[in-house]
């Protein structure tokens, strides 16, 4: 049987179950015990850490964990009535699920820096909470010390969202900031972004946009207030650059970064992940190593940029414990958009600038043959380099860009000119930003 804890003002205290005790959780749980009497004079109540859900019980703590509140059962953490808040930083979407869920159901509030199972379950708790009277908040999701998600429920709510643009994954930002600045080759900066500790062993989801894919999905529900699936979001990783495409960036005044965006146009959503061309006079261009920046777009502020940490343990505890201050102490269901947003619009639809990288035989007659493709699908050239090729002088490199184009003409475009027999490889193709 499902039962609904109503918290009012008349509890003296706030009971705590912490979900996890990795980098993060054991953060949390350091300002939970050590700062609590800070957080009491902000708040008004104490919080009280009750009990910690960890997979081993006999792995060694620090020394301020008591260990009598250390316990291996969900369930036990989940019956337990007198809880008022969890905070889920276990992470994926196995156990996490299960246990943000049934607290939700269970009237308790949730706090989460879990953006996959928000990406992915989001509505479906969301809806969960307002019927059980809960508050589900998750700012540590998407660019943990940066304010986004609070500034888009809160100071910028009354604007209609334009577009929202972000460098929203601390390690692919260090690879192309060392890719820029060095003329590292990918696999050299992926290494030293591992040895730094900015990068996974396993740095699959970062380097390939899918933490990008989940924290964008996230902000565009807010933003728009439409459900997303990341399924039906197009993206890319930062895998295929290569040097020689930041050193030409830089020679045409651009900057490149992997980029979230959300943008409205013709009452029509179109949400994309893939590295893209900043002119270097805009702020965005500007952001370096493991730092991320949300840009937001609104009718009424104007272009707003929020920068700092997106990452690590500090920034992400400062989220966390920023959401569960921010709990209302009679459980007051924190206000959202409607769910009558734009419609989703396919990335064939996007139009805009294009940098293609292409490698052909060195002989005469071979950008007439490029440009008659592209002329005849309406794509117009706005700047041609040629360069000698890496390896021989066989080949030559052209960098091609473009003015405004379909994608689906591009895409098509390129294609044909693929099949050319002076065509070596479509080494880039980068959509211009500006």
């Amino acid at each position: 049987m499902k039962r609904i804890i109503i918290v009012t003002n008349s509890v003296s205290e706030v009971n705590v179950a912490l979900l996890g005790l990795g980098v993060v959780g054991t953060g949390v749980a350091k300002v939970l015990i050590q700062d609590s009497n800070y957080l009491q004079s902000v708040y008004g109540k104490p919080f009280i850490l009750k009990h910690i859900l960890v997979n081993d019980l006999n792995k060694e703590r620090d020394s301020f964990i008591p260990q009598d509140i250390i316990t291996n059962s969900l369930e036990d953490v989940l019956n337990d009535d007198n809880i008022n808040t969890v905070i889920e930083v276990i992470g994926g979407t196995g156990t996490a699920y299960t246990a943000v869920k049934s607290a939700l159901q269970n009237g308790t509030s949730v706090v989460t820096a879990n953006k996959e199972l928000i990406a992915k379950f989001g509505p479906e708790l969301r809806t969960i909470a307002q019927s059980s009277g809960a508050q589900l908040l998750y700012e540590a999701s998407t660019a943990a010390a940066i304010p986004v998600i609070s500034s888009l429920r809160t100071q910028l709510s009354g604007n209609k969202i334009k577009s929202i643009r972000g460098i929203i994954n601390g390690t692919s930002n260090y690879i192309v900031s060392q890719m820029a600045s060095s003329n590292a080759k990918f696999q050299d900066a992926l290494r030293e972004a591992q040895d730094l500790g900015y990068a996974e062993s396993d740095p699959a989801n970062d380097i390939e946009g899918t933490d990008a894919l989940y924290k964008i999905c996230i902000l565009a529900t807010l933003a728009f207030g439409v459900d997303i699936k990341p399924e039906d979001v197009y993206k890319e990783g930062i895998t295929q650059l290569e040097p020689q495409d930041f050193s030409m960036a830089a020679e045409l005044g651009y900057a490149i970064k992997h980029l979230g965006i959300c943008e409205v146009s013709d009452d029509q959503l179109m949400i994309r992940v893939h590295p893209s061309l900043i002119p270097t006079s805009e702020m965005l261009s500007k952001v370096d190593q493991v730092y991320n920046a949300i840009e937001i777009d609104g009718n009424l502020s104007g272009k707003i940029v929020l920068h700092g940490q997106g990452a690590g343990q500090d920034a992400t505890t400062s989220a966390i414990i920023g959401d569960l201050l921010s709990i209302k102490a009679n459980n007051e269901s924190t206000a959202s958009r409607s769910t009558n947003g734009p419609a989703l619009k396919d990335i064939k639809s996007l139009i805009t600038k294009y940098y293609i990288r292409i490698s052909v035989t060195n002989e005469p007659g071979v950008l007439a043959k490029i440009s008659t493709i592209l002329g005849e699908l309406n794509i117009s050239i706005a700047s041609v380099i040629q360069k000698d090729g890496t390896q021989s002088t066989e080949v030559a490199e052209l960098i091609i860009t473009t003015y405004r184009a379909s994608e689906e003409d591009l895409q098509n475009a390129l294609k044909q000119i693929k099949m050319l027999p002076v065509v070596r490889t479509i080494n880039t193709i980068l959509r211009i930003e500006d």
